[in-house]
C-alpha cells in the first residue's frame, strides 16, 4: 500500500489550487509559474507561509505577529516551513515586473477588460531628508583622513539612531562605499581596538557601569548592617565579596574607629565597600526628561537643561574644588577622579551634574542598621562634549574652576561631617554618559 503523497494547497487571489509537494524552492517557484499559468516573462511571484502554519520556521521568529505571513526566500527556509507536514499551505503574490505600467496604460487607452480598472491613486512624494555624515579613518600608512558629505532620502526608514560596529569596504574603481554594521546595546562603550596583525583586530567594549563607594568613619567599634536594593541596574559585584541576587546586596560589618570595615561573613578587610553595577535595558526612552526627574539608569540625562560644561583644562580642578566643598574626604576625591582620566583622554569639553538624594533614591536605596548620624549621597554624571554641540551649550558654560560650587543642598552636605566623634557614611559614584 503506497503512503500519503504530500502535497501543497496554494492560496492565490482568492483562489486555492493543489499541488504534488515540490522538492526544494527553486522547483516549486516553477511549479507555481506552470500550474497557474503565470507569464514568467512580464510577472515576479512571491512565496510566504501563514505564520499559523510556519511549524519549524517560528523558532527564528520568536517575536512574530499572530496574524499575517513569513516571506519564503530560499531552500532553507522552504524547508523550514514545510518540516513535519503532509499538506503545506502557501501563499502566491503575483507582482507585475514593470510596477503595473501595461495594466494602466491598457486601461487608459480602453482596451478589453484591463479598461475597467481604475489607475491605482499616485503615492505621495516621500519626504526627502537629509543629515551630515562624518567618516574618518585612519590608514595602514598611520595618516588620519576625514570625509564630510551629505546623505539624503527616507532616512526615517534607514538605521536607527545609535553606535554600530562594522567594516565599510570601498570599492577600488568607483570608489564606491559599503558598510556593514551590527548596532550596540545602550549599555556597551566602544573602549578601543589593536591591530594583531594584518588580518586580525582586537576589538575592546566595556559595559557603561557605576562603581560607587562607600565609606563608614565611627569613632568606636560598631557592628553595621547595609542593604542595597536597586532598580533599574544589575549588581555585576561586590567588595568585600558577598551574595549577588542581581537587584540586592547585603554586607554584615564590623567597623573600626580607622575607617577600616570587617566582614562577618569572610573576614575579610576593606577601607570601605564597593559595588559594580550596569543599566538594565529599557524599552521605552523617556521623551522630555526634566531636571527634577528620578534617575533613569538606562537613559541618564547630561544635557543643556541640567547639567554645566567646562574646558577639559578646568574640569578636574574644578571638580576638586565641588567635590571637597560637598564633603568628600581627600582620599575619595582622589579615588573618584582618577576613576575619570582614561575617558577623558581626548575630550575638549566635559559636562557635568550632581544627583539629588531624591534623584538617587528610586533606582539606588541604601539602608543602615544601625543609621548613621551623618550620610552624604555624591552621585556624578558626566559625558564629553564634542565641539559640534557646543553652541547649544552657551547658556551653561562654566569659564572659571571657582564658580559653580553650590551643589551642597544635593547631597545632603552637613556641617556635622566634620566632627569626628559621629557616626558617619560618605557614599560616592560616578556614571559615564554616553
Amino acid at each position: 500500500m503506497m503512503g500519503l503523497q504530500r502535497m501543497v494547497l496554494v492560496n492565490c487571489a482568492g483562489q486555492q489550487y493543489m499541488l504534488e509537494w515540490p522538492p526544494s524552492f527553486e522547483k516549486c517557484i516553477t511549479a507555481v509559474y506552470e500550474k497557474l499559468h503565470i507569464p514568467q516573462s512580464t510577472h515576479w511571484v512571491h512565496i510566504s507561509v501563514p505564520i499559523a502554519e510556519a511549524g519549524a520556521l517560528m523558532a527564528y521568529y520568536p517575536f512574530a505577529p499572530t496574524q499575517g505571513t513569513i516571506g519564503i526566500v530560499d531552500d532553507s527556509t522552504y524547508h523550514l516551513a514545510c518540516s513535519g507536514k503532509m499538506l503545506i499551505q502557501l501563499v502566491v503574490t503575483v507582482v507585475p515586473k514593470d510596477g503595473g505600467k501595461a495594466m494602466i496604460a491598457a486601461a487608459a487607452a480602453g482596451g478589453g477588460a484591463a479598461a475597467s480598472a481604475v489607475a491605482p491613486p499616485k503615492p505621495a512624494e516621500p519626504k526627502i531628508v537629509a543629515a551630515k555624515q562624518n567618516l574618518s579613518c585612519d590608514t595602514i600608512a598611520g595618516k588620519t583622513l576625514a570625509v564630510e558629505a551629505k546623505i539624503s532620502g527616507e532616512l526615517g526608514k534607514g538605521p536607527p539612531a545609535g553606535e554600530y560596529l562594522g567594516f565599510m569596504t570601498i570599492e577600488p574603481s568607483t570608489l564606491s562605499q559599503k558598510f556593514k554594521g551590527w548596532q550596540l546595546p545602550e549599555n556597551q562603550i566602544f573602549t578601543h581596538w589593536t591591530v594583531a596583525d594584518k588580518n586580525t583586530a582586537r576589538v575592546i567594549f566595556r559595559p557603561r557601569s557605576a562603581r560607587p563607594q562607600i565609606e563608614v568613619y565611627s569613632a568606636e567599634d560598631r557592628s553595621l548592617e547595609v542593604s542595597v536594593q536597586v532598580k533599574g541596574w544589575q549588581i555585576l559585584q561586590a567588595y568585600p565579596t558577598a551574595p549577588l541576587k542581581g537587584s540586592a546586596l547585603k554586607w554584615f560589618l564590623r567597623v573600626k574607629p580607622s575607617g577600616v570595615v570587617v566582614d562577618l561573613l569572610t573576614g575579610m578587610e576593606a577601607g570601605g565597600l564597593y559595588y559594580e553595577m550596569i543599566p538594565s535595558p529599557v524599552k521605552d526612552k523617556p521623551k522630555d526628561p526634566k531636571p527634577t526627574d528620578p534617575l533613569i539608569p538606562a537613559y541618564p540625562d547630561v544635557s543643556p537643561k541640567t547639567a554645566h560644561v567646562l574646558p577639559l583644562a578646568l574640569f578636574l580642578p574644578h571638580m576638586e574644588s565641588v567635590l571637597k566643598e560637598v564633603g568628600l574626604p581627600p582620599e575619595a576625591r582622589s579615588q573618584m577622579i582618577s576613576s575619570w582620566l582614561p575617558s577623558l583622554g581626548k575630550a575638549k569639553h566635559v559636562a557635568y551634574r550632581i544627583l539629588s538624594r531624591d534623584q538617587i533614591e528610586p533606582s539606588v536605596s541604601i539602608t543602615m542598621l544601625p543609621k548613621p548620624q551623618v550620610h552624604i549621597r555624591v552621585y556624578v554624571l558626566y559625558r564629553i562634549i564634542p565641539d559640534s554641540e557646543m553652541k547649544d551649550w552657551k547658556e551653561r558654560t562654566v569659564d572659571r574652576a571657582d564658580i559653580g560650587l553650590d551643589w551642597r543642598y544635593h547631597v545632603g552636605y552637613s556641617n556635622q561631617m566634620r566632627d569626628e566623634r559621629l557616626f558617619r557614611v560618605v557614599e560616592y559614584g560616578s556614571l559615564e554618559v554616553h
